[in-house]
């Protein structure tokens, strides 16, 4: 009787484990350099705990509704690019980093535009009016939201990690998170709430532009200016329509929601914000949804 012997080859871990620590750390400085550091500095500079709730409610709202229907496209974004720069090289991989960008902003920035609008219906409905002194704080999180998100939101950050720059990627976290911590020591002693509120934000924009100055430089593509300005345009004509229906009450706020998304769906089938590339992509990606979205 024969044995069989199998070889067995050694896989080398250290570059997996560097790529999991980056990641880590990236996740830690987003938590405790931002929100957390908002949180602390608010209690040391005796900010009253009532207001600080209101930023929580703010900000809970504000991630929720800016990731409302994106739910797991990050993990997939980051496969597929780190799949389509060993394959395709850069190429491909700037129209890729353009197609999810229009994605996420299609599918991000008409929520945060509604929420902006209704606030006060939105935080009546689900906190009751003894919370309306949130809708402000709310407003301005969600304002500062929608420029992150029309600026690249983290897909940047996806890039740079599906191309071997974690590295890159945690030392601009890091600096966006120092950024955040100077701001709130300059502003939440005399705007509280407000201030760390502006301080994030601004933070959050300064980190974005860096982000995307350095991923389209090394891509060397465009930026989807044309498609974006679409996609505001026709949700704020949307928004103009729907803004007299009355919404009091959860069940009027998701009608209202729904009679806008409708709305919006009918504005891009005349305006077509896709082109002839993103048509050509999604032809080779998925002949299914190449026939769902080829008519807009």
């Amino acid at each position: 009787m024969k044995e069989h012997i199998f070889k067995v080859e050694r896989f080398p871990l250290g570059r997996l484990y560097r790529f999991g620590m980056f990641l880590w750390l990236m996740d830690f400085i987003n938590y405790f350099l931002g929100r957390q550091a908002d949180i602390l500095l608010m209690g040391i500079f005796s900010v009253p705990t009532f207001e600080i709730g209101y930023y929580n409610i703010a900000f809970t709202l504000t991630m929720t509704l800016s990731t409302l229907l994106l739910g797991g496209f990050e993990g997939v974004s980051l496969s597929a690019l780190a799949e389509i720069d060993a394959k395709h090289g850069k190429g491909s991989l700037g129209q890729a980093w353009s197609v999810i960008i229009k994605a996420t902003n299609l599918l991000s920035l008409p929520v945060l535009i509604f929420a902006i609008c209704f606030a006060r219906e939105i935080v009546s409905a689900l906190y009751s009016d003894a919370y309306l002194p949130t809708v402000v704080l709310f407003q301005v999180f969600a304002l500062f939201a929608l420029v992150i998100r029309l600026l690249g939101g983290g897909v940047h950050t996806t890039v740079l990690c599906a191309t071997d720059r974690e590295k890159l990627a945690f030392y601009l976290r890091l600096a966006g998170g120092i950024l955040n911590l100077v701001l709130d020591l300059l502003l939440i002693p005399r705007y509280k709430a407000i201030g760390a509120i502006v301080a994030t934000g601004s933070s959050g924009v300064v980190l974005m532009i860096l982000e995307m100055w350095i991923t389209m430089r090394y891509l060397r593509a465009k930026y989807p200016v044309s498609f974006l300005s679409k996609v505001l345009l026709v949700s704020l004509l949307a928004l103009s329509i729907v803004r007299l229906i009355p919404a009091q009450s959860i069940p009027s706020l998701i009608g209202t929601g729904l009679a806008y998304g409708a709305v919006i769906v009918g504005l891009l089938y005349l305006v077509k914000p896709l082109s002839e590339e993103d048509r050509a992509l999604l032809a080779k990606a998925n002949n299914r949804l190449y026939i769902a979205l080829s008519r807009f």
